[in-house]
């Protein structure tokens, strides 16, 4: 029975430069179970950088806040906008000249906060 010998030596430059794996759920957002995510399919949001295509985190739990971008339902259709709150009214604006600003109403409910946009670049 032959017995295998320890090799010796010197550790492996490389081993200086291994990371850990990104994880997505720790990257994306702090509230896995409760985070949906939905793909943009509107120009309404370009001016915040959110262009047609890309990923939205959309996180349940957080308590929407004025100026949070978040995702709201419209007469049953979800939408991107601003959220913005005062004493009289509240209501969801487009960062994009071309849509109207949507009064919220009895139709309209807040689903979520958008806490992350992920863009495929090809």
């Amino acid at each position: 029975m032959r017995r295998k010998r320890k090799v010796m030596g010197f550790p492996s430059p490389a081993r200086d430069y291994q990371q850990e794996r990104l994880d997505w759920n720790k990257l994306i957002t702090n509230h896995p179970l409760s985070t949906f995510y939905f793909r943009c399919n509107s120009d309404a949001m370009i001016e915040a950088a959110i262009v047609r295509g890309a990923i939205l985190a959309v996180d349940r739990s957080v308590s929407p806040r004025n100026g949070d971008i978040v995702v709201a339902s419209v007469e049953g259709k979800f939408t991107v906008r601003y959220l913005q709150r005062n004493e009289y009214k509240s209501k969801l604006i487009a960062a994009n000249k071309k849509y109207a600003d949507i009064i919220m109403n009895s139709d309209v409910t807040v689903f979520g906060v958008v806490v992350s946009v992920v863009m495929q670049m090809r």
